[in-house]
């Protein structure tokens, strides 16, 4: 947030704030209430990516002052990919408004005007499956509790989290409580972290994702979000310390079990 604030005040021609909620590939998230006060204040908008984030913790988009917020079906949402969903608020309204660039699908005010009335309907052909289906999820969400949702999300979290510490392992970014989407870790040294998903794949059927681009075979990242429960977290820390095992490095066996199970007992929502 500093950073940003400096940067608004070095250069008040700035239009827009670019940021993510929940950074897939890192794990890392970011401080939406401490920049939307800091945009709030200057003629910029506030966009955020937050789709790994939204559904996996809060997002309190008008109290934040987040100006636009873009979001996906395929994170926690538990819809398959093809739906984007945005909100925009009244300053952002202003902005789109006002805003020449050509366009045709990208247009919110065709959306807005198409969709406002007793004869509301989609301005093109929609994803009508993926609507249907996200009615579905949406319906477990309700039955769930949105808050009890975000607790699940929290305590799955903090359990991978202690489970790969448990092991002597390095997470990537900060152990942040509102990280609940991701957890990335550090390969440890010694370890070809390139083999780290296929054999956990092949061999066990579990998909660990990988580093990306310049962090390729230097992390590894455990997904929770969406359609997740305890048992997931067993079974991938299970994995984890098996696939580490057989890559040669010297795993403390069940440590790891035993650190997510200390969560799960301390938890008050039935996963």
């Amino acid at each position: 947030p500093a950073d940003i604030e400096r940067a608004l005040a070095a250069d008040p021609a700035i239009k827009a704030v670019y940021v993510q909620f929940s950074e897939t590939s890192t794990g890392v998230v970011n401080d939406i209430r401490a920049i939307g006060e800091i945009v709030a204040r200057t003629p910029a908008i506030l966009v955020v990516d937050a789709i790994s984030g939204l559904g996996a913790s809060d997002l309190k988009t008008d109290a934040w002052h987040v100006d636009i917020c873009v979001a996906g079906s395929q994170k926690a949402l538990m819809v398959p990919p093809g739906l984007a969903y945005v909100a925009v608020s009244p300053k952002a309204w202003k902005v789109v408004e006002q805003c020449t660039a050509p366009r045709f699908y990208f247009d919110y005010v065709t959306y807005r005007d198409k969709m406002s009335g007793d004869a509301a309907q989609t301005p093109y052909t929609p994803a009508v499956s993926l609507m249907v289906a996200q009615n579905a999820a949406i319906e477990l969400i309700r039955e769930e509790g949105l808050e009890n949702v975000f607790e699940r999300h929290r305590v799955l979290s903090r359990a991978a989290k202690a489970g790969v510490k448990a092991l002597g392992l390095e997470l990537f970014g900060p152990d942040d409580p509102e990280a609940n989407s991701v957890t990335a870790v550090k390969v440890p040294e010694g370890v070809d972290g390139t083999k780290i998903g296929k054999l956990a794949r092949d061999k066990w059927g579990v998909w660990l994702a990988g580093g990306q681009g310049k962090l390729k075979g230097k992390i590894f990242r455990f997904g929770h979000c969406g359609y997740f429960g305890h048992s997931d977290i067993v079974v991938g820390l299970a994995t984890v310390e098996m696939v580490l095992a057989e890559l040669g490095y010297d795993v403390p066996f069940g440590a790891s079990l035993a650190a997510a199970e200390k969560v799960f007992l301390e938890s008050p929502v039935l996963l």
